[in-house]
């Protein structure tokens, strides 16, 4: 008993679930029921009576109870409900065209007990027939005693066809199941399931290819002409949208309908199916991505979707020591797992090195797409100014295109004496990449040249002296003396040598070296400068031996001023 409660209480909540789902497509000819998780499209049951209507919670289609219907003991005994029809009897479902079933397959079961007395001769169950004139659909009855279906062409069809099952077996008085299975296109995909056994006789139903909808109601207990009517009790009548398969029948056999025991149709009948509302659901089932506890495990999208790996880096590529399986990408993670260096941004997969030696930000134009580690000697082009632009000398830092040319310039003393000497011009300019520099090199102002030797002199007035190549000075002062140190001569209290040079596209670099003459004491002359002061301290005695008036002519004077 109260394993018949639960499975009651079970089959109206699965049936009210799944007819939730078929009233959102109702309006459907069960072509597209037969896409549908669930096969089953109405159900009526004597545990599902309200007042005098039989409720469909599957598919919506309530019908009216008449005549004399009532209330009797099901299948299962006491405790299960059932319909009783009398002759006149019946339950009238108004057209709806999930009851068609169209050009598709479809399949019927219910369970049947026929009075003993009203066996003879054709009894009506089920009826979805057109009336008068030419019949269109189809109706389930018995055929003195045998359980039969009829396929009514109509109009363009060639009239109907009656099949029947080979044994009497609703003429015992008992509680029997019965599943009419319809496959359109087979020649034998007309099956009887008696109790969930294939009867021997099958039929074929591609004598009646075409559609079989009608707007006739759904008549349950009569033929809708009204004669042939049903003595005895019918339970648990259900339509599905498709053949059910052998293994379902059983299902069906053991404990109702596929509807009430597989309602999704997933394999996994009510007692073990966590959501027999979704055919995803079910013990076993893979995990899926969609929120739902797919195996039944009490978990939600474990394991579920693709493998991620942990991007430490943020290149987009992953580390392949490092996953998870996820739904979504958690933070920091990646579907790729192709890093070879995940901490280094640059260090990936298909990374282009640009090979630049001297380390100045132009490459030499050598590139590798190979490495995913970075070769020596190698960077990627946001470390580069510019790829497109080739290094003229990867070996030298200071050479690039663009770069300032680096100048170097020198007073290289050669001989110094007191407040002159003689000195040589020495400068050098950088390489630049395709450019040739122009060079511009002024001591004190006035143009020299590079190895050029030049003699300064220390004079507070600035005075320049510039010889020509026979040693005369422009203004002939020098009397045609040869110069003994170089054509110019320069005087001043400081010399500085300053080099410029300006390449083409305007970039000029400079360098500069100055020169003092040192002061009188410093003891930085060289022997000549000594000789110098020397002979400026053998001055000094002369005016001292003249201030004593040491000799004859002096003393001659002397008398004679007296």
């Amino acid at each position: 008993m109260k394993h018949l409660l639960n499975y009651v209480k079970t089959k109206l909540l699965v049936l009210l679930i799944m007819g939730l789902t078929i009233s959102v497509v109702a309006t459907f000819p069960f072509a597209l029921h037969a896409q549908a998780d669930t096969p089953v499209t109405s159900n009526w049951d004597g545990d599902s009576v309200s007042g005098t209507t039989a409720l469909d919670p599957v598919g919506g289609n309530d019908g009216a109870i008449s005549n004399g219907v009532t209330i009797v003991p099901g299948p299962d005994g006491a405790g299960d409900d059932a319909f009783g029809f009398n002759g006149i009897s019946d339950i009238v479902v108004p057209h709806d065209s999930s009851l068609d079933v169209g050009t598709s397959d479809f399949s019927i079961d219910l369970w049947v007990r026929q009075d003993p007395g009203a066996i003879v001769g054709v009894r009506t169950m089920i009826d979805k027939r057109i009336y008068p004139g030419n019949w269109l659909g189809y109706v389930i009855y018995s055929q003195d005693g045998k359980p039969s279906i009829q396929l009514s062409g109509g109009v363009g069809g060639t009239g109907y066809s009656n099949f029947s099952a080979s044994q009497p077996v609703l003429s015992d008085g008992e509680w029997h199941h019965i599943i009419f299975t319809v496959d359109r296109d087979n020649p034998v995909g007309g099956v009887f399931y008696i109790d969930g056994v294939a009867d021997s006789a099958t039929f074929d139903p591609t004598t009646y290819t075409g559609s079989l909808d009608n707007p006739s109601v759904f008549r349950i207990g009569r033929r809708n002409d009204l004669v042939s009517n049903w003595t005895g009790d019918l339970d648990r009548i259900h339509l599905y949208s498709r053949v059910i398969t052998p293994e379902e029948v059983q299902v069906v056999a053991d404990g109702g309908s596929v509807g009430e025991s597989d309602a999704d149709g997933d394999g996994s009948d009510a007692t073990e199916d966590c959501d027999d509302s979704d055919a995803d659901v079910y013990p076993g089932a893979p995990e899926l991505c969609d929120q739902k506890d797919n195996d039944c495990d009490g978990l939600v999208d474990e394991d579920a979707g693709p493998t991620f790996y942990f991007d430490f880096d943020e290149d987009g590529y992953g580390d392949p020591g490092i996953s998870t399986q996820a739904c979504v990408a958690p933070q920091g993670y990646v579907e790729d797992n192709t890093d070879c260096d995940d901490n280094d941004p640059n260090e990936h997969p298909g990374q282009t090195w640009y090979q630049d030696e001297d380390n100045d930000g132009f490459t030499n134009g050598t590139t590798d797409t190979t490495s995913c580690m970075r070769p020596v000697g190698y960077k990627t082009a946001g470390e580069l100014v510019d790829t497109s632009v080739v290094d003229c000398n990867d070996s030298n830092s200071t050479v690039y295109p663009g770069a300032t040319s680096v100048v170097t310039a020198e007073l290289v003393q050669i001989k110094i004496r007191k407040k002159k000497g003689c000195f040589r011009v020495d400068y050098a300019v950088g390489e630049v990449c395709g450019e040739e520099s122009t060079v511009t090199a002024l001591l004190n102002g006035y143009p020299v040249t590079n190895g050029q030797l030049v003699e300064l002199k220390k004079n507070k007035k600035f005075k320049v002296k510039i010889y020509g190549d026979n040693g005369s000075s422009d203004d002939d002062s020098s009397g045609g003396r040869h110069h003994r140190c170089g054509d110019v001569t320069v005087k001043g209290p400081g010399f500085t040598l300053e080099v410029t040079a300006t390449d083409e596209s305007g970039n000029a670099g400079n360098a500069t070296d100055d020169y003092v003459f040192p002061s009188k004491h410093d003891g930085s002359s060289d022997d000549d400068s000594s000789s110098g002061h020397k002979k400026r301290k053998h001055k000094h005695k002369k005016k001292k031996r003249h201030h004593h008036g040491s000799d004859d002519d002096s003393r001659s004077g002397h008398r004679h001023h007296r």
